[in-house]
């Protein structure tokens, strides 16, 4: 279910499960994204 103010994006299964991997246990895909991004130095 969508939080408001959230969207759904189309991503493959396989990018899917890369980003689980990324994650810890309970952590939001909207978390591991927002982390990632950050250690890009974005």
């Amino acid at each position: 279910m969508l939080q408001s103010g959230s969207t759904t994006i189309a991503i493959s299964l396989e990018t899917k499960e890369m980003i689980r991997r990324l994650g810890e246990k309970g952590e939001t895909y909207d978390s591991i994204i927002r982390r990632v991004i950050h250690k890009a130095g974005m």
